[in-house]
């Protein structure tokens, strides 16, 4: 049986370390866009329940206008929401594979160098 080479291992094994940090930083972020979103979401749907509770004099149509354009924003960002929540999905599956990736690496060298 051939001598493995412990030089080709151990790039591969850092290559998949790298994989697997850059799947983690992609996750990271895609967790923080989601955040984010979800935070503004939550903030306009409290916008929007304070202002039903108001009950002093005002504007009817600027009300009206206002009202519309919060919920179009909201419905905005619950398109954007899913978007993130699926961006973030697939994130997660992508760091799984590259952690396997990298273990499979590092038990193949450990195995070589035994």
């Amino acid at each position: 049986m051939p001598e493995p080479d412990l030089r080709l291992l151990t790039a591969l094994r850092r290559f998949r370390r790298v994989e697997t940090d850059a799947a983690r930083r992609d996750l990271g972020e895609a967790l923080a866009h989601e955040n984010a979103l979800s935070e503004q979401e939550a903030a306009i749907g409290r916008k929007l329940d304070e202002a039903r509770k108001f009950s002093g004099e005002f504007d009817r149509d600027t009300f009206g206008a206002w009202f519309e354009r919060m919920r179009t924003a909201r419905a905005r960002l619950a398109d954007a929401l899913r978007d993130a929540e699926a961006r973030a999905a697939a994130a997660r599956t992508t760091l799984t594979h590259r952690r396997v990736a990298e273990t499979t690496a590092e038990e193949a060298l450990t195995r070589c160098m035994t």
